[in-house]
């Protein structure tokens, strides 16, 4: 009888961890910042965008992937 409840109650926590991820409404701050960087084409966009882009050393066999992009919306 416990064992459902905790089940529960922990998935419920999970979930809970990530709805914080997402800001909804967005601020207009943070609209306008995104807005400006979105318009810039330099060194602060390039290191920004870096931080989605994974590169991986040439393995010893098998495939060889180069990099991995994380696109978000």
């Amino acid at each position: 009888m416990k064992r459902p409840a905790i089940s529960f109650c922990l998935l419920g926590l999970v979930l809970s961890n990530n709805l914080v991820a997402f800001e909804f409404p967005l601020s207009d701050i943070a609209i306008c910042d995104a807005y400006f960087l979105g318009q810039r084409n330099d060194q602060k966009t390039s290191d920004f965008l870096k931080l989605y882009t994974h590169s991986f050393p040439l393995p010893e066999k098998g495939p060889y992937i180069s990099e991995i992009h994380r696109l978000t919306p």
